[in-house]
C-alpha cells in the first residue's frame, strides 16, 4: 500500500507539473517578457541588471531570471526550459508543506493529503507551469515561514538561519513584500502566544537574510543609480499598492471568486475546517493547535492584504495556498482517525460539491465548443474529474476516507494533465502569437519589422526577437503615416479580424489565418502606392467603427 501511494504521488507530481510543460507557447503579458529577460541575461552575461530589449528592466529582482538563464544554459532556450524552474519550485513547496504536517502531527497521511491537495489546486498548478515571478516568490516565502515555525517551536538557530536564507530568496524573487508579510504573520502568531524568540534567533535570521539578499540590491543601485529606486521601489511597490497606475484595479471582494475557482475542489473543505478550528479548545500548549493557529494567520494575511491593495492579480494570493492545503489535509486526517460517516462533515457539503462538479462537467464541453470549436477539450477536462467525484462519493459512503480522498485528487490531477495534452496546442493558438510570428520569421527584420495592427501582445516581441513595431497601430490613418515614414516594398501585419476587414480588400493582399483569432496580412507597396490606396479607402468608405 505504501509503495502504491508513493507511486501515485510521484506520478501526480510529474503529470501536473512536467507533462507537456512546453506544449503551449508563451501566453499572457508576463511569461514572454520574463522569458526574454532571462534569455538576454544569459546572452549578455550580466547578472546584475536585467534587460528587456537590451534596456534595463528593473521592475522585478533577478531570482527568476537567474533560474531561467541557468535552465537555458543547461537545456537550451525553449518554453519548457523557461518554465522548468517554477515547476521544480512548485514541487518543492508541495513536499515542504507535507513535511511540516508530518513533522508536527506525526501522521504520514497528513503529508500525503497536503502534498496532493496543493498539486491538484487549479490556480497553484497553472502558475507552477508558468514562467512568472508569482511562484518564484510563493515557494521561498512558504519555506521561510515553515522553517521559521520550526525554529520557534524548537528554538533552533539552525532552522532560523535556514529561514533567513529563504527570506533572502523571497526578497530576490519579488522585493521586500514577501518578507514584510512573513514577518507580519510571525509577529501576529507570537503576539497571540505571548512568546517571542530569543535575540540570538532574531539576530541569526536577520544576518543571514541580509548577507544573502542585500548584495544584489547594492550592486543594482550602483549600476543603475536613482533609476533603480524610482522604478523598483516607488513605481512597482508603493504606487502599485496605493494607486491604479498599472491598471490592475479590482473590487475588494475580487479574491473570493479567485479562491473559489483557484482552490477548487478543496475550497469546499475550508468551511468545516474553519468551523472545527473555532470550536476547538484553545490549548496553546498543544503543538497541533499552534500549527492550526499559525496556518490560519499565514493564509489570511496575504488574502486580506492584497484585497486592500489597489492592484489585484490572481497570482498575488498564491502564498495563501500552501497553508490552506495543510489545513484541509488536517481536516481529512481528523475524519480518517475518527471514522466519521464520510470525509466531509455533513451531507450538505458532499451534495454541494457533486452539484458544482456536475455543472462544470456539462459546462466545460459546451464552453469549449462555443469558444474554440473543440468539444474534446471540454470532455478532457470534465470526464476524468467527474469520474473522480463519483468514486470519491462512493468510497465516502463506505467510510474509506483515504480512498475517497485519492479518488478526488486523482480525478483533478488526471483532468488537468489531460487538458494540458489535448488543450494546450489549441489554447496556444488563441492566446499566443507564436505560430503566426514563426511563419514569417524569415521575412521580418529590424529594418522591416512585423507591424502590429489593432493588436498588441508581448509574445510577439519574444517570438520575433524584438522585430516588431514598438506599439500597435490602431487606425488606417496611423498605418498610412507609418508607410510614409518607413518606405518598404511590402508590409507584414499581425492583426485581428477587424484589421482583416480594413485591409483585406486592398489589391494584392495575402492573408494567412485565422490561427485562433489572428491573421497575418501581407500588403505590397507596388510603385509606392500603398499610402494613396489606404487614404483613398478612408474617403471612399463612410465612417464606421474603427475608422477615422
Amino acid at each position: 500500500m505504501k509503495k502504491a501511494v508513493l507511486l501515485f504521488c510521484f506520478l501526480s507530481g510529474y503529470l501536473v507539473l512536467f507533462f507537456h510543460l512546453g506544449s503551449m507557447p508563451f501566453y499572457g503579458a508576463d511569461e514572454p517578457r520574463y522569458a526574454q529577460v532571462g534569455k538576454e541575461m544569459l546572452e549578455n552575461s550580466d547578472f546584475i541588471t536585467p534587460t528587456l530589449g537590451h534596456r534595463p528592466w528593473l521592475e522585478k529582482p533577478p531570482l527568476l531570471y537567474w533560474l531561467e538563464a541557468s535552465s537555458y544554459r543547461l537545456l537550451g532556450v525553449s518554453e519548457s526550459s523557461a518554465r522548468l524552474p517554477n515547476a521544480i519550485l512548485t514541487l518543492l513547496a508541495a513536499l515542504a508543506i507535507g513535511y511540516l504536517g508530518w513533522r508536527i502531527t506525526g501522521e504520514a497521511w497528513c503529508a500525503v493529503f497536503a502534498y496532493l491537495i496543493l498539486l491538484s489546486s487549479v490556480l497553484f498548478v497553472i502558475f507552477g507551469r508558468a514562467a512568472s515571478t508569482d511562484m518564484a516568490l510563493t515557494v521561498p516565502y512558504s519555506l521561510m515561514l515553515i522553517t521559521a515555525f520550526i525554529a520557534l517551536e524548537e528554538e533552533s538557530l539552525r532552522w532560523a538561519s535556514l529561514s533567513g536564507f529563504f527570506g533572502a530568496l523571497a526578497i530576490l524573487a519579488k522585493g521586500p513584500i514577501g518578507v514584510v508579510l512573513a514577518v507580519g504573520t510571525l509577529f501576529i502568531y507570537m503576539l497571540i502566544l505571548r512568546r517571542f524568540p530569543t535575540w540570538k534567533i532574531i539576530g541569526v535570521f536577520t544576518l543571514v537574510m541580509a548577507a544573502a539578499g542585500l548584495p544584489w540590491f547594492i550592486l543594482a543601485w550602483i549600476a543603475n543609480g536613482s533609476n533603480f529606486f524610482l522604478t523598483f521601489i516607488v513605481n512597482h511597490h508603493v504606487a502599485r499598492f496605493l494607486t491604479d497606475l498599472h491598471h490592475h484595479s479590482q473590487p475588494i471582494w475580487y479574491y473570493l471568486p479567485v479562491l473559489l475557482l483557484g482552490f477548487f475542489p478543496w475550497v469546499f473543505f475550508l468551511f468545516p475546517a474553519a468551523r472545527d478550528f473555532l470550536r476547538r479548545k484553545r490549548d496553546l500548549s498543544c503543538p497541533e493547535f499552534r500549527l492550526l493557529l499559525f496556518l490560519w494567520i499565514w493564509a489570511l494575511l496575504p488574502f486580506l492584504f492584497f484585497s486592500a491593495s489597489s492592484a489585484k492579480l490572481p497570482g498575488y494570493i498564491l502564498p495563501s495556498f500552501p497553508p490552506l492545503a495543510l489545513l484541509v489535509s488536517m481536516e481529512w486526517k481528523r475524519h480518517q482517525e475518527e471514522e466519521c460517516p464520510g470525509p466531509v462533515p455533513g451531507r450538505f457539503m458532499q451534495r454541494l460539491l457533486l452539484i458544482f462538479a456536475l455543472l462544470l462537467a456539462i459546462g466545460f464541453p459546451l464552453a469549449a465548443r462555443l469558444e474554440y470549436g473543440r468539444i474534446d477539450i471540454g470532455l478532457a477536462a470534465g470526464i476524468p474529474f467527474m469520474a473522480g467525484i463519483i468514486l470519491s462519493a462512493w468510497w465516502s459512503r463506505k467510510n474509506l476516507v483515504a480512498s475517497s480522498f485519492l479518488a478526488l485528487a486523482g480525478g483533478m490531477i488526471l483532468s488537468m494533465s489531460t487538458l494540458f495534452a489535448v488543450g494546450a496546442p489549441v489554447l496556444g493558438q488563441y492566446y499566443s502569437t507564436a505560430e503566426l510570428v514563426r511563419s514569417v520569421d524569415s521575412e521580418i527584420s529590424a529594418c522591416q519589422p512585423l507591424v502590429l495592427y489593432r493588436f498588441f501582445h508581448h509574445s510577439a516581441f519574444y517570438y520575433s526577437a524584438g522585430r516588431i513595431t514598438p506599439d500597435s497601430l490602431n487606425s488606417p490613418r496611423e498605418m498610412a503615416e507609418y508607410v510614409e515614414k518607413h518606405p518598404q516594398d511590402s508590409y507584414i501585419l499581425l492583426t485581428t479580424r477587424h484589421g482583416l476587414e480594413e485591409f483585406g480588400p486592398l489589391y494584392g493582399t495575402e492573408v494567412t489565418g485565422p490561427v485562433g483569432k489572428l491573421f497575418i496580412i501581407k500588403l505590397p507597396n507596388r510603385d509606392r502606392m500603398l499610402t494613396r490606396r489606404i487614404r483613398s479607402s478612408l474617403t471612399a468608405d463612410s465612417p464606421g467603427p474603427g475608422r477615422d
